[in-house]
């Protein structure tokens, strides 16, 4: 069976295929105005040890931020949650074999032209297991890949692959020459890397990246001459330099900032929902939460809609299911979830638990407004009778524990779009690093046996079906639980046309940024 991008399209469950993917035409239809002197600092609240996408470990909510200043894939995530094409301009499949069609005259920063031979070495030069980094993971979808014209490359997969576009839209399958990389060799990447996007680097220090304009980016002159990336972790520097004029814009708005900043009129406040949602991640295989009984009391004794309501005044959604709306599976019917102190505490009246401290370690700084959310959610447990301890840890500890299966609770966000095997359900497939079915949930067989479908089948109808039994298997076992759906809130001073991306992107090309 052939198979279009447009047809892909329909099948994703997409409401705008004409226009998704038309070549060409998303990043050259609205020219910034141009200003090429000009320098814009931007505070952000986490870093990056290393500008070589392909060969880090993630993907991270930082990475999504900064990789794509420099960086250009062959697709990204659209704002629809669909594939779109960046350095790819058309793809269609027959059976097992992808080809895609690649885009005229994109120069990366070294000069040199792309050609199908700098495609194909980005993408084995990702998989290469001596990085050990997150392009292993698109590894096992890809069985050979090979220049079959000067603008053409052939992806030959395992099996069908409904999923190979959403599977390359993401910021480590990026696009590098073949030549400048071998000859500057893997340590010069690390913090000068030469790529395709919109921004070269300058600078790269602990706390600070210096960009300069590619003037000849495939997309059109970049607004700015000159970007500068801070690291600024605290929320209440980050924006005091803002309103000093230190920087120019920053992440990660405080909620409790936002009304503030509003008002300020030499500022502006921008926002989007994010395709992602925060929620409570439980170790089933260890400790306090290894008994369901425990999991489901401490779910059901969330008020999602206060927390809501009182904590982040309305302006995110509370979770109604473990998908979000848009993407293939969601089910608009559903309320939110249960709210039920006193089911909440007979769950744990009918469980193994005996009054054992139950640690509950978040992330310091990571999310908006974590802190507050996290505070609330131990009252909330505590209330049902459930002896807590609250135990923030600063993201280097977090992440050895987190990643070594050290925790027992704590607050996670987790991506939905699109399609969920591809974003929400990527943790448990071929392609995951495996650490969270090692870890935190080893899945059942019946399980495996959706996935298993999930992994080569095309037609929607038989996907949502499958979706909806892994869903209801997660509803069941509850290895972690949802709590809302995620903002991005950022401030910037006046003078700034920019939006934000549902993914994470701070998205610098010249159609969605001018001065």
């Amino acid at each position: 069976m052939k198979i279009t991008r447009r047809t892909f399209l329909k099948m994703a469950g997409a409401t705008a295929a004409a226009t998704a993917f038309a070549p060409g035409t998303r990043f050259l239809s609205a020219p910034a105005i141009i200003h090429a002197q000009e320098t814009i600092t931007i505070g952000i609240n986490a870093w990056v040890t290393s500008l070589d996408a392909q060969t880090q470990s993630g993907p991270s909510n930082v990475g999504y931020r900064i990789y794509g200043l420099m960086h250009d894939s062959l697709l990204q995530i659209g704002r629809d949650g669909q594939p779109e094409g960046l350095l790819a301009t058309a793809w269609e499949n027959d059976g097992n074999q992808w080809r895609f069609t690649l885009r005229e005259g994109v120069v990366f920063h070294d000069g040199t032209t792309m050609t199908a031979d700098d495609v194909v070495f980005s993408l084995e030069r990702m998989m290469d297991p001596q990085y050990q980094g997150i392009g292993l993971t698109v590894g096992p979808y890809l069985a050979s890949v090979e220049a079959t014209d000067e603008l053409e490359i052939t992806i030959t997969t395992p099996a069908p692959d409904p999923l190979l576009p959403y599977r390359l839209a993401n910021y480590w399958v990026n696009i590098m020459p073949r030549a400048g990389v071998e000859a500057a060799g893997f340590d010069a990447m690390q913090a000068n890397p030469i790529g395709a996007g919109p921004y070269k680097v300058v600078e790269f220090t602990p706390d600070r990246l210096v960009l300069e304009q590619h003037s000849e980016y495939w997309g059109g002159t970049p607004a700015a001459g000159e970007i500068i990336l801070r690291y600024i972790p605290e929320n209440a520097i980050r924006v005091s330099a803002l309103q000093a004029g230190e920087v120019d814009m920053i992440t990660n708005v405080p909620i409790d900032q936002l009304d503030a900043l509003e008002s300020d009129g030499d500022l502006q406040v921008v926002s989007t929902n994010l395709f992602n949602f925060m929620n409570v991640l439980f170790n089933t295989t260890a400790g306090v939460t290894a008994d369901v009984n425990v999991r489901r009391a401490l779910s059901m004794a969330i008020d999602r809609q206060a927390i809501v309501d009182q904590l982040f005044g309305g302006r995110v959604r509370a979770m109604t299911d473990y998908l979000l709306p848009g993407t293939l599976g969601f089910d608009e019917s559903r309320p939110v979830l249960t709210y039920d102190p006193e089911a909440a505490a007979a769950a744990l009246a009918e469980s193994s638990y005996n009054g054992e401290l139950l640690s509950f370690t978040p992330p310091v700084g990571y999310y908006v407004n974590s802190e507050l959310v996290t505070q609330v959610v131990n009252q909330m447990w505590q209330a049902i009778g459930v002896n807590t301890e609250l135990a923030p840890m600063e993201m280097g500890a977090y992440g050895q524990a987190y990643y070594s299966g050290a925790v027992s609770a704590t607050i996670q966000s987790l991506d939905s779009f699109g399609d969920p095997v591809t974003s929400l359900l990527y943790i448990w497939t071929a392609g995951s690093s495996n650490f969270f079915s090692s870890f935190y949930y080893p899945q059942p067989a019946e399980f495996d046996e959706s996935m298993a479908t999930l992994s080569t089948a095309f037609d929607p109808e038989i996907r949502t079906t499958e979706i909806r039994k892994v869903i209801s298997i997660l509803e069941r076992d509850m290895p972690f639980t949802p709590i809302y759906q995620t903002a991005d809130y950022f401030a910037m001073r006046q003078g700034i046309t920019w939006q934000p991306h549902p993914l994470f992107y701070v998205d610098l090309r010249p159609n969605n940024f001018s001065l």
